[in-house]
């Protein structure tokens, strides 16, 4: 794994950032989080910009579709999740396979 992929897959301190909910269609964004309580699950991080009220148009965690009581302390794209997990690792057979005209040594 890259460094710039472990940067990528990294825990997210919420002191540090929340996720971009991208706007303006957007039903928030899929992560993985870690909750004060040591739970590790998947939430959404969104927004109901329709809400009547100030309180319920802020961005919010939400677990089931429902506003969760947890406290999120780390968070990771859940997207970034499943394409590290998708992508194909180098097997060591590759790395040993000689290149075009180098030699090998036992």
């Amino acid at each position: 794994m890259s460094d710039a992929e472990r940067k990528r897959l990294r825990w997210i301190p919420v002191t540090e950032r929340l996720p971009d909910i991208e706007r303006p269609k957007s039903d928030g964004v899929e992560c993985i989080v870690m909750c004060s309580t040591g739970i590790v699950t998947a939430m959404r991080y969104t927004e109901n910009r329709y809400a009547k009220t100030e309180k319920g148009r802020r961005p919010r965690w939400e677990w089931n579709w429902r506003i969760t009581t947890w406290e999120v302390t780390h968070w990771m794209s859940l997207s970034d999740v499943i394409a590290a997990a998708s992508a194909p690792a180098p097997s060591e057979d590759d790395a040993q396979q000689p290149r075009d005209g180098e030699e090998v040594t036992p």
